[in-house]
């Protein structure tokens, strides 16, 4: 129970950090730009489209688009943004839960 009370702590400072540091805005623009770069945002937005003209506006509530488009939108997220970014985030949070571990020493 101890551990995931430290654990629980530690992932709060780490957020905090991400934050606090700039780091999140910066993977959140990392992230839109290269969905923009890609064409991403466009597929699903034609995609979106689509799928309001097969069932009309009237019959499509943003919960359908969700539920539709959600897990195709995900799948099609580039590798190379997807690795980029994971590859920073993972960077960025070994670099900290390093200080932090030497901070408590």
């Amino acid at each position: 129970m101890g551990s995931t009370n430290n654990e629980d702590e530690v992932r709060r400072m780490l957020e905090q950090r991400l934050i606090e540091s700039g780091e999140k805005e910066e993977l959140q623009d990392l992230l839109r730009t290269g969905l923009v770069e890609s064409g991403w945002k466009d597929q699903v937005k034609n995609q979106c489209r689509d799928i309001i003209q097969a069932k009309g506006v009237t019959n499509t509530t943003v919960d359908d688009l969700l539920q539709e488009l959600a897990p195709k939108a995900r799948a099609s997220v580039p590798d190379d943004l997807k690795e980029a970014i994971l590859l920073r985030l993972k960077t960025f949070l070994l670099t900290n839960l390093k200080e932090l571990e030497d901070q408590s020493n």
